[in-house]
């Protein structure tokens, strides 16, 4: 792996001529400057961005050596190691000039803060000059060295432990100190570790004595106070190692932020804790067999695990990495689950998480090594000795108290650089006696671009392609989308693919064997022919990489020759006209022509000049390549056969072919007729007459149509090969003839229908007889119908004649009336003295006076007479003489339904009659045909 310096035009990093010292720092006024924001690319949704958009980018940095790098073939170089080069001379600068002490701690968030020996903390801002000088050297010398640092979640307040045991914490905002904490545990202790949890006012820190405490800030009446509470002592066992839960602003509101977990780790086994609501000791997990001398390690993590995120930790004493899995349930409890562990074979001295699915190791050598956890595999080791890392064991043998802890701490505290390691969003930063180098994933552009800067193009490809089919690990900057992703790789490997041809035919020795030459450039044709077709880029292979190595004899020689095996394998089926010419040429000058005749049947040769490809095949005796051409390029199966078949041939006269068809017709009649077809050779006469004596109809009607007469082949087909089928149509027919003229007799005249008949080409030509029975039949059918019409008229006059004389019975008989007066008047009629007066009685039994009739209004003018209704039983039904209309259409309603009643009466009558007389007179008739009649009717 090789360590880069950022390019600040790439990262738009302001110039710095020189960087400021401390004493310009201290004597300028504050300022408000924007944070170091640290963005956590492995928790944005890549989908929607550019490939460049998730590439963290560090601070201002510049290269720092050359570290040894393995496995780069096959992942490449995965991390990116910067000098941030700002800060690294200005803690220089502070140990010479104000004697600020050589580096004891780190941590980072949207700034740095950097401990050091003399009690100084320094903060650094994301363009790496120095914002704040905390504390001094004076209370330095009473406090100690810093021994441990941690910023709170909104990078407000800043928390240091010191090596005698005191607790300050600052305002970063202005530099003012806050608080100062001398009895949160017991004195005679140094702090090793000191954690703000994601709740505000509460923190946790743990001391030499292997005892942990819970701090919780209040501020009471102006007064800033801090309350602590013993988690875990010593006495059951030291605990070394405190790490709580922190959740990035996405997952702030995820479930389980709410216990503020909190894990530890002693020198036997693993403790995780919730602080709320209440304290509450959610799992333990020893060890087993260790070595006393590893260091024990914690790391968090959200990982996404069955499209459900929750916190992953990981801890691990020695050389197996354990993982748990701690999730919520509906019911509140926080469940813990074991997941696979990670067996290495190294002292593992840290341990940090880059992103969620990549680990960054430190051994006991000083090494990194980069692990993918899904599939344990390392993916790079880089060697970190020239960092000269700082180590924290001076303070876990407590020496600046009198070194008063237990000799299993002290033996622990000789490899611990808890203080040293820390990461935030993605980078993971390391300090060193006299630097602080920064880690972060290179994207996937970087990788490839590393590789191809060191001309390891088959390694860049072969990278690329890892991405393409999603296959790479500790992948950056791509699209989740398989889609997206192939076709922003796939760019990406053509343009490799083009710098890799360039850059051979470059480097190609120009003078030399021509075996040196040749292995140049077979070292690079197979490669980018390969990868052409895995992208399926057969016009990046012929239209842009071909004509490169046109240019160069060998060059060209070497590709043509390396397209045979791919043609034979049909992984290529179809080449430009161009390189098909030339392959054939080159195959041609060489003596190759068995290649030629492999590759010709296993290509699609419609590009190819046919005539010139023939007479090559004829030339060199090609003889399959030649029957593929006709076959494939010009649909021909015979002209080859013809051409490749001995030109002479037996002729046969045709008193043998005679003597074949006779032979057939006795033992193979089925065959005869597919050797009539094929066989030129016969005479017609002779086998007209083999054939209808052996009563092969079929072929003799084949050799009567050949022969021209196409009536005595009808004739034959018609008298021995008639279906019996047309037997029973033939009869069907007639009978539906005779159903047809029946209905046609209903509605057509009958001498209509015999001239139609006459007409028709089937009859017309025939004698009398054969229509006899039709016309027989349309007569008994006349006769029938007449009979119908002259009874169904009987019936109608009888009825009618009935309906009438009931009539003039009813109306001729008298009235009587009911009273002696007029119903509307009252007066009798008989002494009324205008006994000129009308008098008007209904059937009813009413009488009235025709004036008083007139005065109710209750007549109907018609165009003859007045139409009068008696007004007494219209008044009885409730009708008044605006609604007369009303009633004379109810009564006409009434008068209708008798009227449709007595219809129906009569119809069934009429239908009775009809049928019986039907009967009487044509005893023959079916109920259907009866039916029929009726229907008409």
């Amino acid at each position: 792996m090789e360590i880069e310096a950022i390019d600040d035009k790439e990262f738009d990093i302001p110039q710095v001529d020189t960087p400021p010292t401390l004493e310009s720092i201290l004597n300028e006024p504050e300022e408000e400057d924007e944070p170091f924001i640290l963005e956590d690319t492995c928790l944005l949704n890549t989908e929607n961005i550019d490939a460049h958009s998730c590439e963290t980018s560090s601070l201002a940095s510049s290269d720092s050596g050359d570290p040894v790098e393995t496995n780069a073939t096959v992942h490449g170089s995965v991390l990116r190691r910067n000098l941030l080069k700002g800060i690294s001379a200005q803690i220089v600068s502070a140990a010479d000039k104000v004697d600020a002490g050589l580096p004891t701690a780190i941590t980072v968030s949207n700034v740095i803060a950097v401990g050091t020996s003399h009690g100084l903390a320094l903060v650094f801002d994301q363009n790496q000059a120095l914002r704040l000088c905390l504390g001094t050297t004076a209370t330095g010398a009473e406090y100690g060295a810093v021994s441990a640092l941690s910023i709170n979640h909104d990078c407000t307040r800043l928390l240091c432990g010191f090596a005698k045991g005191q607790i300050t914490m600052w305002d970063l905002a202005n530099g003012k100190l806050l608080r100062t904490i001398t009895d949160a545990h017991p004195p005679g202790t140094a702090i090793l570790h000191v954690k703000f949890t994601d709740h505000p006012a509460l923190a946790v820190c743990n001391d030499s004595g292997g005892s942990v405490f819970e701090l919780s800030f209040r501020r009471v009446m102006g007064m800033r106070t801090c309350e602590s509470r013993c988690l875990f002592s010593g006495s059951k066992g030291e605990v070394c190692c405190v790490e709580p839960l922190h959740a990035g602003p996405e997952l702030k509101d995820h479930p389980i932020t709410h216990y503020s977990l909190l894990a530890m780790a002693s020198l036997t086994k693993i403790l995780l804790i919730g602080l709320k609501p209440s304290l509450k000791v959610w799992m333990t997990f020893p060890y087993g067999k260790t070595d006393p001398a590893s260091v024990p390690l914690l790391a968090w993590q959200f990982v996404a695990v069955q499209k459900t995120i929750n916190p992953v930790l990981a801890f691990c004493r020695g050389d197996t990495i354990h993982f748990l899995l701690v999730k919520k349930d509906e019911s509140g409890t926080i469940h813990v689950i074991k997941q696979r562990q990670l067996q290495l074979n190294c002292d593992l001295i840290s341990l940090s998480w880059i992103n969620p699915r990549t680990l960054v190791l430190m051994d006991s050598t000083e090494k990194l090594r980069v692990v993918d956890r899904p599939s344990q595999e390392e993916l790079e080791t880089v060697d970190m000795a020239e960092l000269q890392l700082v180590y924290n064991s001076s303070h876990f043998k407590s020496l600046a108290t009198g070194g008063n802890v237990s000799q299993a701490l002290a033996l622990v505290g000789e490899k611990t650089c808890y203080q040293s390691v820390c990461s935030y969003a993605g980078q993971i930063m390391y300090l060193g006696t006299k630097s602080v180098h920064i880690m972060t994933l290179r994207n996937w552009r970087e990788r490839v671009d590393h590789l191809l800067k060191q001309e390891k193009f088959m390694e860049a490809l072969s990278l690329a392609w890892s991405f393409h089919e999603g296959t790479g690990k500790a992948v950056l900057g791509l699209f989740a989308d398989p889609a997206k992703r192939k076709g922003v790789v796939a760019d990406k490997m053509v343009e490799i693919l083009l710098q890799y041809v360039d850059r051979s035919l470059k480097k190609c020795p120009e003078q030399g064997k021509i075996q040196v030459m040749e292995q140049h450039f077979q070292d690079m044709v197979p490669v980018t022919v390969d990868y052409c077709l895995l992208l399926q880029r057969t016009d990046l292979l012929f239209n842009q990489i071909y004509p490169r190595l046109v240019e160069n004899s060998v060059a060209r020689g070497v590709f043509l020759e390396s397209l045979e095996p791919y043609i034979l394998s049909e992984r290529i089926g179809c080449l430009t006209a161009p390189v098909m010419r030339d392959l054939l040429s080159y195959f041609q000058e060489n003596g190759m022509m068995d290649s030629v005749e492999g590759c010709l049947v296993h290509m699609d040769i419609t590009n190819l000049d046919i005539q010139q490809v023939v007479q090559m095949c004829w030339d060199n005796q090609l003889y399959d390549a030649m029957i593929y051409v006709f076959n494939s390029g010009m649909n021909d199966y015979i002209s080859p056969m013809e051409s490749l078949s001995p030109q002479t041939v037996l002729k046969l006269g045709p008193d043998l072919h005679e003597l074949l068809v006779d032979l057939l017709c006795q033992f193979s009649p089925q065959q005869v007729i597919a050797f009539l077809k094929t066989s030129q050779d016969y005479r017609l006469e002779e086998a007209i007459q083999i054939t209808a004596k052996h009563k092969l109809h079929e072929a003799t009607a084949y050799l009567l149509e050949k022969k021209g007469d196409v009536q005595g082949a009808f004739e034959v087909l018609l008298q021995h090969s008639v279906s019996p089928d047309c037997v029973s149509l033939s009869s069907a027919l007639k009978e539906l003839t005779m159903k047809v003229l029946n209905s046609m007799s209903s509605f057509i005249a009958p001498p209509a229908i015999i001239q139609r008949i006459l007409q028709d080409p089937v009859y017309g030509k025939g004698k009398l007889a054969e229509i006899q029975g039709l016309i027989l039949g349309m007569l008994e059918t006349f006769n029938y119908e007449q009979t119908l019409l002259e009874t169904t008229t009987n019936l109608l006059n009888s009825d009618l004649h009935w309906s009438l004389s009931h009539l003039r019975k009813a109306v001729s008989r008298g009235l009587h009336p009911r009273q002696d007066h007029c119903n509307i008047c009252l007066q009798q009629y008989k002494r009324r003295q205008e006994s000129e007066e009308e008098i008007i009685i209904f059937s009813c039994g009413h009488l009235y006076h025709c004036q008083c009739l007139q005065r109710k209004e209750v007549g109907v003018l018609s165009e003859r007479q007045y139409s009068w209704s008696c007004y007494k039983c219209t008044s009885n039904q409730g009708t008044r003489p605006a609604d007369r209309p009303s009633a004379e259409s109810s009564r006409s309603c009434s008068t209708s339904l008798a009227q449709v009643s007595q219809a129906v009466t009569f119809h069934n009558r009429l239908i009775g009659l009809i049928t019986i007389n039907c009967l009487e007179k044509s005893p023959n008739k079916s109920n259907s045909d009866i039916l029929l009649y009726l229907k008409k009717l």
